[in-house]
């Protein structure tokens, strides 16, 4: 089969966005916080899966733990497991491991950096609708679709049952079903209408089925259903215009979050902004925290830094103090419940950098 990324254990998170839910798994397995994942990284995290810890996970073990921990439905967590299971015999164990590991090091060296780690999951996120629909037509479960089978996949988004899709109805499957963007279904729908008819139907799957069937078996494999994911747009990018990065922003939370909590109280925020403090004084200069940003801590542009700086700066008096703490928490603590938790940090962290500065401040208390 194809190819899977590793999954974090102990941190329920709904995967409200594909970028989000790239950055939280790597934030989890990148344990020493080093920018890179070692292969003893992934098999730590692997692990939680692992419930009867028989170093054997089998989909029953898998699909319910993933479903709880990203809000995935129970069609796409099986889907992971069958993407997962890199040999196709019904576990993922350590020879999934080791392959899943060298798919990860793209260039080879032995290990796997951040952006390795997010190309890949790209790259698995796409493939993923496939696996489902591959899974929805395999009636008699021998892990190859015939043509009828073929057709029965696409044909589960067919919401009227009349044996052919329509634009409208492909699209809102592919969003209500979770598999990805309207511009994404369009694209793919526009790609499978052959006869540009407006309509995918047998005759069009019928020659996708000979297009695919690489091996000349006359049955489809997983392996070749997933390579019509280069028929998908790919991911846009994320909110920070980064898609081949991790949001270094996690770190900064993890690195605060001293009582590994996942939340952070007013204490460990006000350490999270010292960071920044070059010279120790409990004062940071503008200058102090755009060289933190840009040249240290790598986290995006000076003009990004200038941004987030200003609106941090409460009382426009041209540094960062205990003075603008307080207010600055009380930002971040958006459901009030006097603790800031990792996607309250991410979304209003990201708010401070990307809004516009019409004034040299603006109230966020």
């Amino acid at each position: 089969m194809m190819i899977f990324a590793v999954a974090f254990v102990s941190l329920f998170v709904s995967a409200t966005c594909d970028f989000g839910l790239i950055n939280l798994l790597y934030w989890k397995a990148d344990a020493n916080l080093d920018h890179i994942i070692s292969k003893s990284e992934l098999q730590t995290i692997w692990h939680g899966f692992d419930k009867n810890g028989d170093k054997r996970v089998t989909q029953a073990e898998f699909a319910p733990y993933w479903s709880e921990i990203t809000g995935h439905s129970q069609e796409i967590a099986v889907a992971y497991f069958l993407l997962a299971d890199l040999n196709d015999d019904g576990v993922i164990d350590q020879s999934d491991l080791d392959a899943l590991y060298k798919l990860f090091d793209r260039d080879g060296n032995g290990q796997v950096s951040a952006e390795e780690f997010s190309l890949t999951w790209q790259k698995i996120i796409l493939d993923m609708p496939f696996a489902v629909m591959f899974e929805a037509g395999d009636i008699n479960k021998d892990d190859l679709l015939t043509a009828q089978e073929f057709n029965s996949a696409f044909f589960y988004l067919d919401t009227n049952r009349d044996q052919q899709l329509r634009e409208g109805e492909f699209s809102a499957q592919w969003m209500n079903r979770g598999f990805g963007a309207s511009h994404q279904a369009t694209e793919l729908f526009n790609q499978m209408d052959l006869n540009r008819d407006h309509v995918v139907s047998a005759a069009d799957l019928s020659q996708l089925f000979t297009r695919y069937d690489s091996s000349l078996d006359h049955k489809i494999s997983l392996a070749e259903m997933i390579h019509m994911a280069g028929l998908v747009p790919p991911l846009s990018t994320n909110r920070l215009g980064r898609a081949s990065e991790i949001q270094y922003e996690v770190y900064l939370f993890d690195a605060v979050d001293t009582d590994n909590n996942t939340l952070l109280d007013s204490a460990e925020l006000r350490a999270l902004f010292l960071i920044f403090d070059q010279n120790n004084d409990s004062v940071i200069l503008e200058a102090e925290f755009k060289s933190e940003w840009v040249t240290y801590l790598k986290l995006g542009s000076p003009e990004q830094a200038a941004t987030l700086f200003k609106r941090a700066d409460l009382n426009a008096d041209g540094v960062l103090t205990s003075a603008d703490l307080p207010a600055i928490f009380r930002y971040f603590d958006q459901d009030g419940d006097s603790h800031v938790s990792l996607n309250e940090f991410l979304t209003q962290w990201g708010a401070l950098q990307l809004g516009p500065v019409n004034t040299g401040t603006v109230v966020i208390g």
